[in-house]
């Protein structure tokens, strides 16, 4: 099937900025690994995925990998928001915000972008507006969903894999000047709860 060069375009950025984001969550592994495995694990898997997906929608484009593609940026974004609010599971607080995160949270969203374009091309004239807003009210729904859906299951998990828990390297207390009281190293948060 040939594509019209805007077609083509917009194929190649949801592509090429999936595929980075993938390649940017690989460079953050290591150290969320010796931070919290179970982070360092995800990121591995999310980083496979956006790396796969982008050369699968470039070499066989469908409308049904434009729909994944845009879920999986948004379920990504909306993971993130909710990760910067609240505890991370796996770790100890919620997690900061790095330029290396906004510039991999940009790639997702300038996909999710691009992808949601391609979907309402296709869409017929007649129907055009009342199904592209039920198009984008679907898509941001899914991808509410996935993301808080995959944080209680996170959240759920930590209690049955500690292991892949983050661990305390070491811990200060204001105006202490003694180490009293503090955890040995890799003691795991739980075992130091104040």
């Amino acid at each position: 099937m040939e594509q019209h060069p805007p077609t083509k375009n917009l194929l190649a950025w949801s592509a090429l900025t999936t595929i980075l984001a993938g390649v940017l969550h690989f460079v953050i592994i290591p150290e969320h690994w010796s931070h919290a495995p179970a982070h360092g694990l995800f990121f591995f898997l999310v980083g496979i995925l956006q790396i796969v997906w982008g050369v699968v929608v470039w070499r066989k484009p469908s409308r049904q990998f434009y729909y994944i593609g845009a879920i999986m940026a948004g379920w990504l974004i909306v993971l993130y928001v909710i990760t910067r609010w609240f505890p991370a599971p796996f770790g100890h607080g919620p997690e900061s915000i790095e330029t290396i995160d906004i510039t991999c949270k940009a790639c997702e969203a300038l996909g999710m972008l691009a992808l949601t374009v391609l979907i309402l091309q296709d869409l017929p004239l007649n129907a055009k507006s009342r199904i592209a807003w039920r198009t984008v009210m679907l898509i941001a729904l899914f991808s509410i969903v996935s993301g808080f859906v995959t944080y209680g299951a996170a959240d759920a998990a930590e209690a049955i894999l500690p292991a892949l828990s983050a661990h305390v390297e070491e811990h200060h207390h204001e105006g202490s000047a003694s180490q009293e009281g503090h955890p040995q190293e890799g003691a795991s948060v739980e075992e130091h709860a104040h």
